[in-house]
């Protein structure tokens, strides 16, 4: 008669007594297991059913060791010859035991677990099925990612066995509209329940929130908070740091208020060609707006001036810049302007040019001259390398900072006996290629080589290894200037005038105003003929063109008047 495939497995632990070998086989066949594969939670606790009919408690624990044992050893089998990112790992509803976990390293880290309470999960318990299988999500993401098995307990299995008890109890769908009243409760809820975790588990919320919107493979819009760096925008967006924020509706209490925040806030992220910064500002706006009315008893719906009255009157009252208010004004007038459209409501709530103020003199532009860039230029080799070599990036060729500081290795390159430049175009999107000089090219070469920078990675980075920022690289230059005592600390690259140095040049060696202006970007010529001096230049011949037709001189009305005057005598 065949051997089994459970009596082949069985067999290959040398060092339990045959006897013993011989009852687990018995068990396990008389509760339908064929092979130690098969083996789960449900069938482990009729095997301990069985063993408890044996005499001792000792004996029945070394059966249930054994068997533990031997599970364990064929996670291992099955793991051989696979790569060790392979998780083929299921939810299902029914209960989930850790040890038994079906990736070898993940199961064997919990074998000498004495805390039994994190290790067995009760997917078949009644519940909403979102909810489990969310807990579920978040657990596997927990056990892939922390390492360090006291913390891997005590910040993140525990708190999130308390959250899922909670949810469960209280009947919550859905992790990524837990609300701020849920939170308290929740709190609540530990204090009654496990009071020694009061201060540890409540954190467990925000890594639900964001691991179940980061991960979805379409981003969840009805969240109630978004993380921005699941949208992946387009670079066109401007500063990456900010695609690490956050977009929190927890703070509004109405439900109505919420979606209607949501849909306007996914139209400006996914239509809008706002930057990242702005979309942010006004979406802080209209919130603050919202939970103004809310307070005075309002959902948006049911808005009126008089309300709106009295919101303006309460900004005012905190002192706002006047800058600071009209943003708030304008943002509540976009959001009006988009309930008018979508028609959430039928008539306007306020007036923006009533209540928008007048702005004081804005301080005049910051004025760089040829002969300050020519001061740069003269003492760029007393700046630290890095910084002198972007400097001269800037000045040679007139590209965006924010298109400097993204440059990569791969984005200088030689090519049909030539040097390049591929720059991000932050106007137009996407990419343009400019011709450099070999000099330059040699420059930029020797410093990535220097700095051993590999294919891919930025050419410039700060202290931290991470992308520049303006604000770095304002620092940077204005303290090197200070040092040396040039230029009585001003930004010399603030805004864009510092392209005058290669505008001009240009000009001056017959490059034409259209050829300038493909070159830097821009998508029309009337900023390049600004920098090159081209709009002083034809505004004099038009202007000598004109008066050199005498029916346009200035002295022809005096003329006509005379002759008027004797005339009339």
């Amino acid at each position: 008669m065949a051997k089994s495939l459970l009596h082949k497995e069985l067999q290959m632990f040398p060092d339990v007594p045959v006897r013993k070998k011989t009852r687990i086989q018995n068990i396990l066949k008389d509760i339908g297991i064929d092979s130690l594969e098969e083996l789960g939670y449900e069938e482990r606790e009729k095997y301990l059913r069985e063993i408890e009919k044996l005499k001792g408690n000792l004996l029945q624990k070394s059966y249930l060791e054994e068997l533990d044992a031997m599970k364990l050893a064929s996670i291992k089998w099955a793991a051989e010859g696979k790569a060790a990112s392979d998780w083929n790992v299921r939810y299902s509803e029914q209960k989930f035991f850790l040890p038994y976990f079906p990736v070898y390293k993940i199961a064997k880290s919990f074998d000498p677990e004495e805390d039994r309470e994190i290790l067995l999960w009760d997917f078949s318990v009644k519940g909403y099925k979102t909810l489990k299988r969310q807990v579920f999500k978040v657990l596997l993401f927990i056990l892939k990612t922390v390492k360090d098995q006291q913390q891997r307990r005590v910040k993140y299995l525990l708190p999130l066995k308390d959250l899922y008890s909670f949810s469960v109890e209280e009947g919550i769908e859905d992790l990524r509209k837990v609300s701020m009243s849920d939170e308290t409760d929740f709190r609540t809820y530990l204090a009654l329940n496990a009071a020694d975790r009061y201060d540890t588990s409540p954190p467990i919320i925000d890594l639900c929130r964001k691991t179940l919107f980061v991960q979805n493979y379409v981003p969840c819009w009805e969240s109630y908070v978004w993380y921005l760096e699941r949208l992946h925008l387009p670079e066109t967006m401007g500063d990456r740091k900010l695609r690490s924020r956050k977009l929190s509706f927890l703070e509004l209490d109405e439900q109505e208020d919420r979606e209607i925040l949501q849909q306007y806030t996914k139209r400006l992220l996914q239509i809008s060609e706002c930057s990242l910064s702005t979309i942010i500002t006004k979406f802080l706006n209209i919130r603050e707006f919202l939970m103004f009315i809310e307070k005075e008893g309002y959902i948006v719906k049911g808005v009126n001036a008089f309300v709106t009255e009295r919101y303006f009157l309460h900004l005012e009252e905190r002192e706002n810049s006047t800058s600071s208010f009209n943003m708030k004004v304008n943002a509540v007038r976009d959001l009006q302007e988009y309930l008018l459209v979508s028609e959430p409501i039928k008539e306007p709530f306020m007036r923006s040019d009533y209540y928008l103020k007048k702005q004081g003199a804005l301080k005049p532009k910051q004025d760089i001259s040829e002969a300050d860039l020519q001061v740069l230029v003269n003492n760029l080799k007393h700046f630290p390398e890095n910084i002198r070599l972007m400097s001269t990036i800037l000045l040679f060729t007139g590209i965006q900072k924010s298109s400097l500081f993204q440059l990569r290795t791969q984005d200088i390159y030689w090519e049909e006996d030539s040097a390049w430049m591929r720059v991000k175009n932050i106007r137009r999107k996407g990419y343009r290629i400019i011709p450099i000089s070999s000099r330059l090219y040699v420059m930029i070469g020797e410093f990535i080589l220097r700095e051993k920078r590999n294919v891919g990675e930025y050419i410039f980075k700060n202290k931290l290894g991470d992308e520049y920022t303006g604000q770095t690289f304002e620092k940077r230059i204005v303290g090197s200037c200070k040092r040396l005592g040039i230029l009585e600390g001003k930004y010399i690259f603030k805004g864009a005038d510092y392209q005058k140095f290669t505008v001009r040049f240009m000009y001056q060696q017959g490059v034409s105003v259209s050829a300038i202006r493909e070159y830097l970007g821009y998508r029309d010529d009337e900023r390049i003929k600004e920098l090159t001096g081209a709009a002083e230049e034809e505004l004099a011949q038009k202007s000598t063109e004109y008066f050199s037709d005498p029916k346009n001189s200035l002295t022809s009305g005096l003329v006509m008047k005379g002759k008027k005057l004797n005339e009339n005598r």
